[in-house]
């Protein structure tokens, strides 16, 4: 590790959490916009997720598969994995967001 980013203490974690939050705001902002299209409900959710899981997931880990940095079998547990937590981060939130 950098010596400068050891004493600032600065870590992945201090980007990865408020990166995944903003994510999350994105979601539900795409959601609110789906709703006027296709309705409130879970489908509408799922899309959403299916949308924003190719945009944060699928195409940057896929652009990591021909720098052969990872093993494949970890970048598409990692698409997989993200896929769950899209649908359910996305229906939670969903049901959360009500006129």
């Amino acid at each position: 590790m950098d010596d400068s980013l050891r004493r600032s203490g600065a870590t992945g974690w201090t980007t990865f959490i408020p990166a995944n939050f903003l994510a999350g705001i994105l979601a539900i902002w795409v959601y609110t916009g789906l709703r006027s299209s296709y309705g409130p409900g879970p489908k509408t959710a799922i899309r959403t997720a299916l949308t924003v899981w190719v945009v944060f997931w699928v195409i940057p880990e896929a652009a990591l598969l021909p720098l052969n940095r990872f093993p494949n079998a970890l970048l598409l547990t990692v698409i997989a994995v993200g896929l769950l937590d899209s649908i359910l981060a996305i229906l939670l939130g969903a049901w959360i967001y009500r006129d």
